[in-house]
């Protein structure tokens, strides 16, 4: 507790040293700008005014990092009469870079609507406020985002593709309309612009969708080892597009490695004899098992019985298989080993 208390002690001091550090050159580094370092003071005073009433949000993190104090506000104080008074403060131009973000701010927010109101599956107040979005700030790619998805909840693709077409035009650079219009032309039998547009997506940002519907490609084309590759980025992931991924990796890998899937137990059943317990934790039913079992013989060599297990084992359950050997003596119930050695899914 001692040695705890002592490192938190020292990062406390280690964390103050940084702030008059940072404080103290960054006022040099804005006069030598041309800045004026009364501003320093000002960022301080506000972060003291707005660090007062915060709750858990978005500036109780910035503060964690950033302690706003009255000592901070002092030490500027204390710093700005070392440096020459003067300097540009930056307001006019601030204003007039913000003007046009206040002339488009009604397009974000009937966009902001839109999405809440596709949500919630209106759509036709998604799709009036999307085109109203459009109007105002027609270079805006999110927009054409918005009135792709709404195409989509409609079942509209041919539409959806030209607004994503639009959407990319606008902002090359952004994810998501090549991810849509990816999954779209995966859908309408579009393989190689599908895999074009999904794998440039993913240069962006990797989302499950993009690696989910690559595996789908991948199939397809019969490149089995890249299908698995794709499925498994996502298959431990919670949610629809983790258990798709899962469930298509299981179709591929599970009779070459039943084992990644499966568990099993071996042991004495209630009727003294071999039995076996399979757990089966995937979504699918399973069946076409086969275990290998090894156990010493009396004089303790290792013997291999293979045995095929009548019936299946369904989705998330445990299934205990009497295998119908007798006579077997505790010492050779202990040194029993077993695996499963064939598995299929159940249609």
């Amino acid at each position: 507790m001692g040695a705890g208390l002592g490192a938190q002690l020292l990062s406390t001091k280690y964390g103050r040293d940084a702030e008059r550090e940072s404080d103290h050159y960054g006022m040099i580094y804005m006069s030598r700008a041309g800045y004026d370092p009364q501003g320093a003071v000002e960022l301080q005073r506000t972060f003291v005014k707005l660090s007062a009433g915060r709750n858990q949000d978005w500036l109780s993190g910035m503060f964690a990092s950033h302690p706003a104090s009255e000592e901070r506000v002092q030490n500027n104080l204390n710093m700005l009469q070392e440096l020459p008074t003067g300097g540009e403060v930056g307001a006019a131009r601030y204003k007039s870079k913000l003007a046009y973000l206040n002339t488009i701010k009604p397009a974000y927010d009937a966009y902001d609507k839109g999405r809440k109101a596709l949500a919630k599956k209106d759509v036709l107040a998604a799709e009036k406020l999307a085109k109203q979005a459009i109007s105002i700030a027609p270079q805006e790619a999110l927009f054409y985002d918005l009135a792709g998805d709404i195409a989509i909840t409609k079942k509209q693709p041919q539409s959806a593709l030209k607004q994503y077409n639009k959407a990319i035009t606008s902002n090359p650079k952004f994810f998501y309309g090549y991810l849509m219009r990816g999954q779209i032309e995966y859908k309408l039998k579009q393989n190689p612009k599908a895999k074009a547009d999904l794998e440039k997506s993913l240069t962006m940002l990797p989302t499950g969708n993009a690696f989910l519907v690559l595996g789908h490609i991948a199939k397809a084309e019969q490149d089995i080892a890249k299908a698995k590759s794709y499925y498994a980025k996502v298959a431990s992931n919670k949610g629809k597009v983790g258990i798709a991924a899962y469930t298509a990796l299981l179709e591929l890998d599970l009779q070459a490695h039943p084992n990644k899937y499966l568990k099993m137990r071996v042991g004495k059943s209630n009727q003294g004899g071999l039995a076996v317990e399979i757990a089966n934790p995937t979504p699918k039913d399973i069946g076409g098992l086969q275990v290998l079992i090894q156990v010493a013989d009396a004089s303790g060599r290792p013997q291999q019985i293979q045995r095929s297990l009548r019936g299946s084992v369904a989705a998330g359950k445990k299934q205990i298989f009497d295998l119908g050997l007798q006579g077997l003596s505790d010492q050779q119930l202990q040194s029993l080993k077993g695996k499963i050695t064939a598995a299929r899914l159940v249609n």
